[in-house]
């Protein structure tokens, strides 16, 4: 299949072929006066080349195939006026569809493509009405008294037709921005000139000599002749392409910064970076006369770029904008993600804190002074203090029964001594459910960072609790290696259903598994038990 470079050459060169046909075949026919020769087909190369132009420049947008739309018809309608000038006759056939065709590339500059209502309605009602002319003169062939009342409604409608283009255009100049109106005040110019030379011509088509043919060839060529100077001038100056690069290349700008370099090297000043939830609250539709455009950074939505209609026609400059704003807008979000969840793990570890507190005041710290008193009064008993001993003695017991309680949690003295395969052996064998260890990491899980070691050890300890809160009674852990990481991953076969709560265990886990430079991901359906895997950087330490 042949790609748009290719196709655009083949359009090129059928162009030009027929720009040289219609200037041989017109010629030959004495027809037309040289003056109208050359400026008919000077008139449709503009268009063509101007269209190929755009659309190599602009792949994305309307203008170019609309405007080499009507470069084609232009060339094509001149080329039977000249081969077959009776079915040709009096602008009746492609002419009528060229028309249509600049309208609505007048309608879609610049940001490519219709908007709004009004728009659309205007676009259909052009294709509508030019055409109409046409089916009524195929239902009169033949009949003169038809063709001459038809071509004197023409010439009544068209110039009410030019007023309400004339009003059309100033409405969408009078609602446009600034840059909009600086960069696209001569297609405006040229669109008004084409319909006033349309309107004039159109009421005196029959003059003798070529002077309002080439009034209305003028008018015509006007188009492509403002469409290009419009899309040079929509192009950023250079100082503000500088400035802009400047801003750009400054490390890691906040949002609201780089908001006020793109709104000073742009000259746009309702441009805005609106992060997700300020989209949100923003609605579907964007105020008028502004633009917007999703911001997507790796496949995913970021946020979204406000801003005028006319940066839409420098598509480089418009490329890097939303490619560094989606950059700095995933950062700012990350940078808070980051400190919420430093926030979490600070108050995650008072909160345990004043758990281990209260627990040892209330629970470890009145046994033993229980333990003490009762020592103290069989000390002072003598040999009848036996049984305020063994009194005592068990409430040391049960105390370092408490203290151990407290502790679990707590980093295990088998992580010290055994590394991370024997903490989790040791874990497999004190837990009230069946747990496997298989361990495929070998001596990498033996070289872990103490920091490393702790978190996965967490990681395996927070899933068999779960598994023996939710009727989990079978639990498979595995330690492999991929890709420089250290991957743990813990099955059960319980109720499943687990989810990340906030202030709730996994997620704090993950706060801690993420704070170490790792990735924690939950698969648990309903019904389906759960699985818990987390992947943990083996080269070193994250700070």
């Amino acid at each position: 299949m042949p790609d748009d470079t290719e196709v655009r050459t083949g359009l090129r060169s059928l162009a030009a072929a027929a720009a040289v046909a219609v200037a041989a075949l017109g010629y030959r026919s004495g027809g037309w006066s040289p003056w109208e020769l050359a400026c008919f087909v000077t008139t449709g190369v503009l268009h063509a080349e101007v269209g190929l132009r755009m659309w190599k420049a602009r792949p994305d947008s309307a203008m170019g195939p609309l405007m080499l739309a009507a470069g084609l018809c232009w060339l094509a309608d001149g080329l039977g006026r000249v081969a077959v000038p009776e079915l040709f006759r009096d602008d009746l056939m492609l002419g009528a569809v060229y028309q249509p065709l600049v309208l609505h590339c007048a309608l879609v500059i610049p940001i490519g493509r219709l908007r709004g209502r009004l728009d659309r309605a205007t676009a259909l009602a052009g294709y509508l009405f030019w055409p109409a002319t046409l089916l009524a003169w195929w239902l009169t062939p033949g009949h003169p008294a038809g063709i001459a009342g038809l071509l004197a409604v023409r010439a009544a409608t068209y110039p009410a037709v030019g007023v309400f283009l004339v009003l059309f255009l100033l409405h969408r100049y009078r609602t446009a921005s600034p840059p909009y109106r600086a960069a696209y005040t001569p297609f405006w110019i040229a669109n008004l000139a084409n319909v006033a030379a349309t309107a004039v011509v159109s009421t005196d088509w029959y003059v003798q000599g070529s002077g309002p043919q080439i009034v209305y060839y003028a008018g015509s060529a006007a188009i492509p002749v403002g469409a290009a100077l419009s899309l040079a001038r929509s192009q950023p100056p250079p100082p503000a392409i500088r400035s802009l690069v400047a801003a750009l290349g400054a490390e890691q700008p906040a949002p609201a910064a780089l908001r006020d370099a793109l709104r000073a090297g742009l000259g746009d000043p309702a441009l805005e970076i609106l992060a997700l939830d300020e989209l949100a609250a923003l609605g579907p539709q964007p105020p008028p006369g502004v633009v917007l455009t999703p911001l997507r950074l790796g496949g995913r939505e970021v946020g979204a770029l406000v801003h005028d209609p006319a940066l839409a026609a420098a598509p480089d400059v418009l490329h890097a904008v939303l490619r560094m704003a989606a950059l700095v807008l995933d950062n700012q979000l990350r940078l808070d993600e980051v400190q919420r969840s430093r926030r979490r793990i600070v108050e995650a570890a008072d909160a345990e804190r004043r758990r281990i507190e209260r627990n040892i005041h209330d629970g470890v710290q009145q046994r033993l002074i229980a333990a003490s008193l009762l020592l103290r009064r069989a000390q002072r008993a003598g040999a009848d203090g036996s049984p305020l001993l063994a009194q005592g003695l068990s409430e040391l017991d049960t105390a370092v029964a408490e203290l151990r309680e407290i502790a679990r949690g707590m980093n295990p003295p088998a992580l010290v001594t055994h590394g991370l395969a024997g903490a989790l052996e040791s874990l497999a064998e004190r837990s009230r459910v069946a747990v496997r260890v298989d361990d495929r990491a070998g001596a990498a899980a033996r070289e872990l960072g103490e920091e490393t070691a702790a978190t996965a050890y967490y990681v395996a300890l927070e899933a068999v609790t779960n598994a023996e809160k939710h009727g989990g009674d079978d639990v498979e852990l595995r330690l492999t290696t991929v890709d420089g990481e250290l991957v743990i991953a813990v099955r059960d076969n319980g109720s499943g259903g687990a989810v990340f709560v906030p202030g709730g265990g996994l997620e704090g886990l993950r706060d801690r598994v993420e704070a170490g430079g790792g990735r924690l991901s939950l698969d648990s359906p309903p019904g389906g038990g759960t699985r818990l895997t987390a992947a943990l950087p083996l080269a070193g330490e994250v700070p």
